[in-house]
């Protein structure tokens, strides 16, 4: 073999050693990346209990951890602080040393986490409940999804219990703090959140669900008979005043809700609007460019649709045709098994369309 042979074969050799230490790298960068992905899921599970419960996460811990998010001002600081460590520590992780694919899911994450920043910036503009969801219809929902078969499920549940009146009175001092500025839900909302305050307390699903429950606890009748006791005293002694503590101050802001929708009635609304648009829409269009693209969307459907119409022989307004579509029961699935396992089939087809999508979309 000749020098230029020999010089041939070293450049190939160390190219191939290269290449193998380049991949070696990148595979080392993405395990980190993917360990600390690892590790910041299960800080956000920890700060996050009710979506812990949500997601399935069963273990007991500790009666020293959180069992509910913290509402207060304080705790809301806490998350926010949470967020900047997350994010100094993610971007300590060079992506020049990871795949693609890590790169994609490292920007991802550092975007999560300068959105909750941003959120937090808003945290008062950001109205913790409505008539449709917030804690306090959380609270019945995250109790019963809570594992309650064994003795120490039966001494977490508890715990969890007994942190509900902070958790509510955490609510209420948010509450209290967006309302001295002046930041407030439509007036007719009200009413509505306090009858769902009272009706939990009135029909008070935590101790039919318990009561359900608990004859399926794995203990003897005696210890069965003072967890009923003891849920009873708690639900009617701390709960239960938590849950008026928070209707009385429904009503006590009530009458200086504003009377009507819209951001743009909020202290700097037309700005935190602008955020709302970023958070859902992930581009930087503004009210205006929003507002004239579904104006033009609308008139591209109809138009399209009135195509149709003349094409299947139609005659008539939009309106009328569509009223007519609504009632023709070719257009729905029966009412039974083979409308259901119909129904399940289209679903499962869009689902899998869908991912087959995300997967091109990832490559």
């Amino acid at each position: 073999m000749n020098c230029r042979s020999l010089r041939i074969l070293g450049a190939a050799v160390a190219c191939s050693l290269t290449a193998t230490a380049a991949v070696a790298a990148t595979d080392s960068a993405d395990r980190r990346l993917a360990a600390y992905f690892e590790a910041a899921y299960e800080r956000m599970l920890a700060a996050n209990p009710s979506l812990a419960t949500a997601q399935g996460d069963s273990r007991n811990r500790p009666p020293s951890a959180r069992q509910w998010e913290d509402l207060t001002e304080r705790g809301l600081a806490a998350d926010a602080a949470g967020a900047r460590r997350e994010l100094a520590a993610v971007r300590k992780i060079r992506s020049a040393a990871l795949s693609p694919r890590a790169r994609l899911q490292q920007r991802m994450f550092i975007g999560q986490q300068l959105l909750l920043l941003e959120r937090h910036r808003w945290r008062h503009h950001l109205y913790p409940l409505n008539q449709i969801v917030g804690p306090h219809v959380d609270v019945p929902r995250t109790l019963a999804n809570q594992p309650l078969r064994t003795a120490a499920d039966l001494d977490a549940w508890f715990t969890r219990l007994e942190a509900v009146p902070a958790h509510l009175d955490g609510l209420i001092e948010r509450l209290d703090l967006a309302a001295a500025r002046g930041i407030q839900l439509p007036k007719s909302v009200y009413p509505l959140l306090a009858a769902q305050a009272r009706g939990i307390v009135r029909d008070d699903p935590v101790r039919a669900d318990f009561e359900r429950r608990a004859a399926l606890l794995e203990i003897d009748e005696p210890q069965r008979a003072a967890a009923l006791a003891r849920a009873r005293s708690t639900l009617n002694g701390s709960v239960h005043p938590a849950y008026l503590r928070l209707v009385a101050t429904l009503e006590r802001q009530a009458p200086d809700g504003r009377t009507d929708g819209g951001a743009w009635q909020l202290p700097e609304g037309d700005v935190f609007y602008a955020f709302l648009l970023r958070q859902f829409t992930t581009t930087d269009l503004t009210a205006e460019q929003v507002h004239a693209l579904g104006l033009a969307e609308v008139e591209r459907t109809h138009r399209e649709m009135r195509e149709l119409m003349q094409r299947i022989g139609e005659s008539g307004d939009l309106r009328t045709f569509l009223q007519r579509l609504k009632a023709d029961p070719r257009f729905y699935l029966s009412d039974d098994e083979a409308g259901r396992a119909a129904y399940l089939s289209r679903a499962r087809g869009i689902v899998e369309e869908r991912r087959t999508r995300l997967e091109r979309a990832r490559h």
